[in-house]
């Protein structure tokens, strides 16, 4: 079910076709096109051109060749074909790749190169960085507890307006506000709002504890057609346990709506009546990194519109309590469109409706959108069990309704129900070097899709058949290692 309330630097404007898509962090910025004189007519240009990247972070990159029948490029990082450990290295071929950082800081260069005409080439330059949040732009700092705005932290004082009173006096400036260790009583029907160019930096020991209610509707804090803010650490406390009322779905730590450029690092949200993170109308640029959702009731998190969202290095554990208890859900209403997303390097742990779910519901086809959608290195274990949905079939991984979607490098363990599953026009969707294993369940399984290509997979000692394909039409299905399944093929 989806709300009826809709609802670093950032890595740039992503181009719709996937480009500036990051496993790590950083600035993006448009295509760039190499002019060098060549074939008359020919260009190539690269996407994202500028970006920032932690230290084994990735970035995906599109080049596009116009002018030119052939349309292939040849890559390279600071002149070495396909780059090295120590410059980054170019996994994948073809128009789109993937680079992956090394260890070490500094600046690189990558390069697209035309085949047609090696005169002309694009490059993007890549800055190898800490951490994943933007440092401030000023050095002004705003401490909830001092004197100007009062917040007590002591789990009892109603600290909102006090909170609200820092955000205000920081917005605009580029400073921080400084949330030191205490737990802050926030009135989650009135929210703490925060603005634009601006920090929150909580402590690790600081909580923001949502008061007692309800309402089938909350938010802890609120992101709300602002641009340019970060949030780090801090744990956003929902009210589960005790909240009054039995109605409702969507009680989330923190909502982003209509805003661009925003990054949370090392947030945890937990025990919320909802949501621990929600993404919606129309939201852009949106990074996550070493984030934690834990026993939230509804979604881990929910994205239900926004054009270039990244999930890093997060972990979505023990979602339970109300349809759909899912790890991370990509679900449009109605008229929205999510575009551009990237899920990598993520845990996906214990939650009772599955781990990672992608789809238009069949019910808003033609009437909702989900496209360039990338799940890869993640794990989803033990997803799909004490469920309050009996009888629903669950997954590790789930795509439906959706075209393009790449799922690679996953590993699905003792998941129930599905491995992973692409379903009724889950279309030209690619899934390759995944392990599916213990799966209670088909491993891997498509139906009613057309034009999927599932190669180089392991799926092994699952109750149901390793891979398992019907009602389907044109599926490239080689390369795949099948064995020790309850089910053959």
């Amino acid at each position: 079910m989806r709300s009826a309330r809709t609802a670093t630097w950032i890595f740039g404007r992503l181009m719709p076709l996937f480009a500036g898509l990051l496993l790590a962090c950083g600035g993006g910025s448009p295509a760039q096109s190499d002019m060098t004189p060549g074939s008359q007519g020919v260009t190539v240009t690269v996407t994202p051109a500028t970006f920032s990247l932690t230290s084994g972070g990735a970035l995906q990159l599109v080049a596009a060749v116009n002018g030119a029948a052939d349309r292939s490029v040849t890559w390279t990082v600071d002149g070495v074909a396909g780059g090295n450990a120590s410059v980054g290295q170019i996994s994948g071929s073809g128009s789109a790749v993937v680079y992956t950082a090394p260890a070490a800081l500094g600046t690189h260069e990558v390069a697209a190169t035309s085949v047609a005409d090696p005169s002309r080439r694009a490059t993007a330059s890549i800055v190898i960085r800490t951490g994943c949040a933007p440092d401030p732009t000023s050095p002004q700092v705003f401490r909830v507890t001092d004197a100007a705005y009062g917040a007590k932290g002591d789990g009892s004082t109603d600290d909102t307006a006090a909170l609200q009173k820092a955000m205000d006096a920081a917005a605009g400036t580029g400073g921080k506000v400084v949330v030191p260790a205490g737990t802050y009583m926030v009135n989650a029907l009135v929210s703490v709002f925060l603005k634009s160019n601006m920090t929150l930096a909580m402590d690790p020991g600081a909580v923001l504890k949502a008061i007692p209610n309800g309402a089938s509707n909350y938010d802890i804090l609120m992101v709300s057609g602002a641009s340019h803010v970060s949030i780090t650490g801090g744990t956003l406390l929902g009210d589960r346990a005790a909240h009054t009322g039995t109605t409702g779905e969507w009680g989330h730590g923190i909502s982003i709506k209509n805003s661009q450029s925003v990054v949370l690092e090392g947030v945890t949200a937990r025990e919320c009546w909802g949501d621990g993170f929600y993404i919606g109308l129309n939201s852009k640029d949106i990074t996550l990194c070493n984030v934690l959702s834990d026993h939230n009731r509804r979604q881990g998190i929910a994205i239900t519109s926004a054009d270039g969202v990244v999930v890093r290095g997060s972990t979505f554990s023990n979602t339970n309590g109300t349809p759909g208890e899912t790890g991370l859900d990509i679900e449009p209403n109605t008229g929205e469109t999510v575009n551009n997303v990237l899920i990598t390097a993520c845990t996906f742990t214990g939650n009772a409706g599955g781990g990672i779910s992608v789809g238009v519901p069949i019910a808003h086809t033609g009437q909702a959108w989900v496209t360039n959608v990338v799940i890869d290195g993640n794990l989803t274990q033990n997803n799909g069990v004490s469920t309050v949905q009996p009888g629903s079939e669950f997954k590790g991984i789930e795509v439906s309704n959706c075209v393009g979607t790449r799922v690679t490098g996953n590993t699905a363990l003792d998941n129930k129900g599905i491995g992973i599953l692409c379903r009724n026009g889950a279309n030209n969707s690619i899934l390759t070097g995944n392990i599916v294993r213990r799966t209670i369940g088909h491993g891997i399984e498509e139906y009613l899709c057309s034009g999927n290509t599932i190669t180089g997979n392991t799926s092994t000692d699952n109750t149901g058949h390793g891979i398992y394909s019907t009602s389907c039409t044109g599926s490239v299905i080689s390369g795949n290692t099948v064995s020790g399944n309850g089910l053959n093929p």
